[in-house]
């Protein structure tokens, strides 16, 4: 078991490892990461706002994965002495356990922002992908805090001890949170980009004694224009707008409704490949951890159960000679014959 929320987590992070761009195929851009922060840190909507929290994210995460992720794996064994009083990894276990707070804190802050504020669907979609991967940070953070916190109690790996049934919560509520965080996030941003493709709308146009109608629909994104081209939820492939009139001989309405479809699926496939398709990687991973972390808890909660037994010593109350224990008033009157 002790390897197990590991291995899911190891999982998480090759996924949050580079978010690949729509336009990868055609080498334009190859990959997007958290230096997006800098971008999303541009647009006049959130820089305000949001630009200290993904800075202190996007540090968190360099000092993680270049400095204290490598100091650790680099130990071919870690004891209690290590990492406690003025041992060599002291300040190193420390520094995690604090920018992981604070990984966490600017995601609530981010989550906040994300949820209550009116912004430009291309910001929803920076916040999605970069709080995303700000969740796969946190977890992979607390993944190692786990493990050095059961060396600071115990002197050893044992991930399944009650003792660090504080700390397994905490990524019980860290996976818990996120999951509905980016969830909420994925669906938001879809439901804004695509809602921004009109249903089918009909006129009526009188030409003599004739009627005819004018069926059409249009997309009406426009990006920011802090936005790259190719970091836009959009593309010409497929027609942004389209309309069509009826005759004597014909009623266009199937066909206009099938182009704008074509719309919606091609603007879906964007999406997906510049933010979509990663949130939903992440999404799977963390439902898979989720059983995971849940089982963890349940085999700690019944350790410190089984511990809390062996330390109750259960004795018989004194009994009075002539009187059924349990008969108080019994037991008063024979105390006061003695």
């Amino acid at each position: 078991m002790a390897s197990a929320v590991i291995s899911a987590i190891g999982k998480l992070i090759k996924v949050g490892q580079t978010v690949y761009s729509y336009y990868e195929a055609n080498n334009a851009k190859a990959t997007i990461t958290l230096a997006d922060a800098v971008r999303l840190g541009n647009s006049v909507n959130v820089k305000l706002f949001a630009g200290n929290e993904f800075a202190r994210i996007q540090t968190a995460r360099g000092r993680f994965y270049d400095i204290y992720l490598p100091s650790i794996t680099a130990r071919s064994s870690i004891r209690k002495a290590d990492i406690t009083g003025s041992g060599s990894l002291t300040s190193t276990y420390n520094s995690i356990r604090s920018e992981g707070d604070a990984v966490w804190e600017s995601l609530q802050k981010l989550a906040w922002i994300f949820t209550n504020n009116v912004l430009h669907v291309d910001d929803y979609n920076f916040f999605a992908r970069l709080i995303g991967q700000g969740h796969v940070l946190l977890l992979h953070m607390h993944a190692v805090i786990l493990n050095l916190r059961s060396v600071e109690l115990l002197d050893r790996v044992d991930l399944d001890n009650f003792n660090l049934l504080p700390e397994t919560l905490t990524l019980a509520l860290y996976l818990s949170t996120g999951l509905q965080q980016v969830t909420d996030m994925d669906n938001r941003v879809r439901n804004l980009r695509l809602g921004q493709i009109s249903g089918v709308s009909t006129q009526y146009i009188k030409v003599g004694n004739m009627t005819y109608r004018l069926y059409s629909w249009a997309d009406s994104y426009a990006k920011l224009s802090s936005t790259a081209n190719d970091q836009a939820i959009n593309g010409d492939k497929v027609p942004a707008r389209y309309s069509d009139q009826s005759s004597i001989y014909k009623d266009p309405y199937n066909q206009v409704v099938s182009k704008r479809n074509e719309r919606v699926e091609y603007i879906r496939g964007i999406y997906n490949a510049l933010t979509g398709d990663f949130l939903a990687d992440v999404i799977k991973e963390q439902k898979e951890l989720q059983p995971v972390i849940d089982r963890r808890v349940a085999q700690q909660t019944a350790n410190s159960d089984e511990v809390l037994l062996k330390t109750i010593v259960v004795e018989a109350p004194p009994e009075i000679e002539g009187v059924v224990v349990g008969d108080e008033a019994a037991a008063e009157a024979a105390t006061e014959e003695k």
